[in-house]
Formats: C-alpha cells, structure tokens, sequence
C-alpha cells in the first residue's frame, strides 16, 4: 500500500492549522515552534531553487522579446514565478508563526511566574 507523500507545504498547514485551534498546553506550542523553525531552513532552500529557476526564465525571456518591460511581464505570469511567490510566501508566514510562537511561549512563562 502506497502512503501519501507528506510536503513541508502540506507540514507548515498543519502547524497553522494547530495554531488557529489554539494550543491545550506550552508544551504543544514549544513542539510546533521546534517544527515551525525546522521547517524554515526548507522554505529557504525551496525559496533558492525556485528564485534561480525564475532568473533563468526571465532572462530567456528577455532573449527572445524585444523589450524588458514585455520580458517582465512574460516572466511574472510564469509558473517559474509562481512557485517562487509560494515559496516566498511559505517563509515569510514560517518566520510569523515562529515568532507568534515564541511569543505565546513567553507569555505563559511568564504567567507560570507570577502565579497564574
């Protein structure tokens, strides 16, 4: 029997998903903020590969249109530009939610020491 292929995309979804639910513990916050930050040195690989697939795009496109602007243009309606925007996207949602992350977990320590 064949397993579904897991992407980080389909893994940070499911961190955002935990997130929105709310968290029944720290712990589960800490958990998704270790996976949160893995995840993030993924994205930015992801964000290098689609970046330099993107600059070869457009700079065959500007071999082949007589105008940067058009070439531009060619290039930002490409799939090469939409698979970067994805991954810039991703890291860009990655560095919120970790942040967000640690926020939560500073704000229950910091309940936890002042007795609540």
């Amino acid at each position: 029997m064949a397993t579904a292929m897991t992407t980080v995309r389909d893994l940070v979804s499911a961190v955002h998903a935990r997130m929105l639910k709310g968290y029944d513990s720290p712990m589960s916050a800490a958990e998704d903020l270790v996976e949160a930050t893995a995840l993030l040195s993924n994205v930015q690989v992801e964000i290098l590969e689609a970046e330099v697939a993107f600059n070869a795009f457009h700079l065959a496109c500007s071999d082949t249109v007589k105008t940067a602007a058009k070439a531009k243009l060619i290039a930002a309606s490409s799939p090469e530009w939409v698979r970067l925007k994805k991954a810039q996207n991703t890291g860009e949602w990655l560095m919120e939610a970790i942040r967000t992350l640690k926020h939560y977990g500073n704000t229950q320590r910091e309940t936890m020491r002042m007795g609540g």
